[in-house]
Parts: structure tokens; sequence; C-alpha cells
């Protein structure tokens, strides 16, 4: 226990050298904020107000749509601090891990065309994936993120993800999972995309990469501005990552104090840190341009928050976007079938996933389903209340999975309007 208490204690002193050493200067610059909200959903226009001239948020969107329409649609700060450019309407945002819930769409209809069964086996399409004890591995427990493939034994670079891939996908094929396959929960932080990108690839019919399929299945046929592996067009509209200037009371609470504590007591990182470690100096270096040009499905996902909500509504209008099929009702029902909640081995926090989506309770609200993104990205859909939002943002920040008090707020708003709308009727 002692020691215990000391080691907080060298943790807290670690924070507030940070805090002391590397606190960036505040930027001043005037207030831009764009966009509206139906009657009903005014509220939520205040709090996202709020947040941008108390610089709470530098620069983001927050979208909403409710039976299939959108009824929030706002965007303010800027885009790229240091050239002081405002956040449009079609500033897109690399989301990182929200590319995942685009790829699992992909998937689906695929599956939902014949291609596959969620039970299937993987090696059924990668014959060379069922070394090393993973032959009994299905796409389902892909999905479900029960594999144990959370690590790689042997490091690779960004640039082994670049086609011809063959590295990557004999690392792949040999690893061994870290416990028996189905057992338990681990989050598949990096490899998760790693390995869905090789099977959608050949499981299509014209074994597309993971880029061209979202441009084909998903941004073209539904006019959704939603990519996986940035162009340098596009790059020219991405919002650029801006690192938070914490206050020492935010930065005692965004601290993740699990993983640090964890480290310090056993010497070693956290089996989440492992799990980022996989690819050679991936913290550093993942927002740079010439790697997120790089088509991978669990880190270089882009899109506007407009166009991301309304994907992921697809969901709560049984698998119509715009009076345009993308799912059949059946698969989407077979989507949204609640997993039990355990405890994540990777993340450790209470979590369920079903079929390559997050499932989350917040106090408000039903269950919901779609995926969180590092630094601060929402992409949700809550099919009992008909509504799917997406917030997104380049002020990155650390907190808790599921916990950013500025999306939150957000979607806390949208729920408190819902409530007062049904009390009317």
């Amino acid at each position: 226990m002692a020691r215990a208490i000391w080691l907080s204690l060298i943790a807290a002193c670690i924070a507030l050298l940070a805090y002391l050493f590397s606190k960036p200067p505040r930027l001043s610059l005037p207030l831009h904020l764009e966009g509206n909200a139906l009657r009903p959903f005014k509220n939520v226009v205040q709090i996202f107000r709020q947040h941008i001239e108390s610089g709470f948020l530098k620069g983001g969107a927050f979208v909403v749509y409710h039976k299939g329409k959108l009824v929030v649609d706002l965007h303010g700060g800027y885009a790229n601090l240091d050239r002081k450019l405002k956040w449009k309407p079609d500033t897109i945002t690399c989301v990182h891990s929200v590319s995942k819930a685009m790829a699992a769409l992909c998937l689906a209809i695929l599956v939902d065309r014949g291609h596959a069964s969620y039970d299937n086996k993987i090696s059924k399409y990668w014959p060379e994936f069922a070394e090393n004890g993973k032959d009994e591995i299905t796409i389902r427990t892909l999905l479900a993120h029960k594999t144990g493939l959370v690590l790689l034994d042997e490091q690779i670079q960004f640039s082994d993800l670049i086609e011809p891939a063959d590295k990557k996908r004999k690392i792949l094929a040999r690893q061994k999972p870290q416990w028996t396959p189905g057992l338990k929960q681990g989050y598949q932080t990096l490899t998760h995309g790693l390995y869905m990108d090789e099977i959608i690839r050949r499981i299509d019919p014209k074994h597309r990469d993971i880029q061209t399929i979202i441009d084909q299945e998903l941004a073209k046929p539904f006019g959704l501005d939603l990519m996986i592996g940035l162009t340098e067009q596009d790059y020219k509209r991405t919002s650029i990552p801006v690192w938070h200037d914490w206050t020492f009371l935010e930065m005692l609470m965004e601290t993740p104090w699990k993983e640090v504590l964890h480290s310090l007591y056993t010497g070693e990182p956290s089996f989440g840190r492992k799990s980022v470690d996989i690819i050679k100096d991936f913290v550093k270096d993942q927002d740079k341009f010439e790697n997120n040009i790089i088509p991978w499905s669990s880190g270089s996902g882009a899109g506007t928050a407009k166009s991301l909500a309304k994907m992921i509504s697809v969901l709560t209008t049984k698998g119509r976007l715009d009076d345009k099929r993308m799912l059949s009702e059946s698969l989407v029902s077979e989507i949204l079938q609640e997993n039990l909640i355990v405890l994540d081995e990777t993340l450790q926090i209470d979590l369920a996933f079903g079929l390559g989506f997050m499932q989350m309770k917040f106090p408000k609200g039903g269950r919901i389903f779609g995926h969180l993104g590092f630094g601060g990205h929402y992409v949700f859909a809550d099919v009992e209340n008909e509504l799917a939002f997406a917030f997104t943002t380049n002020d990155v920040r650390l907190y808790s999975l599921g916990e950013d008090p500025r999306a939150r707020s957000l979607i806390d708003g949208v729920y408190d309007s819902l409530e007062k709308m049904n009390a009317i009727k």
C-alpha cells in the first residue's frame, strides 16, 4: 500500500513537471461558429457555443440525425491554429479508430450480398491464417475483439502497410494469439484493421483494397464525404491536431493513471500501451501526412462529421439512407444484437463489441452502437431513440474511453431536447 502511495505521488509530480515545462501558449483568435439546429434542439447550439467561446473546444463539429433527418449541424473553431484556418462545412478529420466502424459496414455489405458469413472461419478465405492455433477463429470472433490477436511478436513499420505488403501478411498469418481465441475480450487496437483489411480484400469478389471499397460502396453511392487513406487534395482541407493546453487540474483528470501506475509498479508498459507499439513510432508519427495516406482501417479513416453521422444513421433507419438501401433489415438486426458487457483486457474498462461496433450505454438514452476514435471522436447510433450523432475535433484529449465531457455534454443536450419533445406529445 505504501509503495502504491509513493508511486501515485511520483506520477503526480511527473504530471506537474510536464505541465510546467511543456505548456504551449494560448492563441487568441476571433470567435468562429457556424451551423444551426432545428428549434427543439436549440439548446445544443448553446452548449456548442459555450465550448468554443471558453476555449474548451479549439475546433470541431457536432452533427445529429433524428429519424433519418438532419436536426443539428454545427462546426466552429479552427481547423488549423497555426495558419488560422477556420473550421468549414467540408473540413475533414482523421478519426482514427472510427475507421473500424467504416470497415465493419463495408464487411456487412459483403456479407449481406452472400460473399461471406460472419460464422465462417477466416482460414476459409486466408489459409495461411490458420497457423499457431488460429484455425478455429471466425469472422465473428475477430469483430468481437476476442481473437487474442492484440500484439505482434514482430514489430512492423508504417511502410510495411504499403502494397505489396507481403511482409505484413506473413507476420499476421504466423502470429500466435495471446490467449485462447474466444475466451476473453481484448480490444485489437491496431491489429484489428490489419486483419480486417486483408479479410475484406480476400472476401470481395473484385479483391478491392479497403480504400477502394470505402469509396465505391460507401462514399460515392450514398454521397458521403468519407475515406480511408487521405489523398493530397483531401489533406488540404483536413484539420490539424493540436494537443490541448491543459490546466493542472485537467492534466490530473486526463492522465491515464491506471497505465502510469502499472508501468511504475511493474517496470513494464501496460498491455494497452503495448498494443500501439506493434508499429514502430506509431504514437509519434500517426498524424504525419505520409502515414495518413496509407489506407488501413485501424487509423487512417477520415471524413466530415455530417457524413459520419449520416453513415451510422443507417442503423436507425433499417438499412436505408435517402431512400436508398445499404443493408437489409435482417443484417441490421444482426448488427444490433446486444452483446454481454465485459472487462476488456486491453482497455481495462467494461465494454462490449458486436460485429465490429462498440456497444456502450450512457446514463441518458439507450444502448449505442458505433465507435470512438483517439483524441475525442464519437460516432454512434441510438436505435431505440432513432438518433445518430458524430462529434469530431482536432483538439486532442485523453479522457477515459467514452468520458470526454465535450461530446458527452452535447449528447446529453440532445437527449434533454428529445425528452422535452416526447413530453409535449
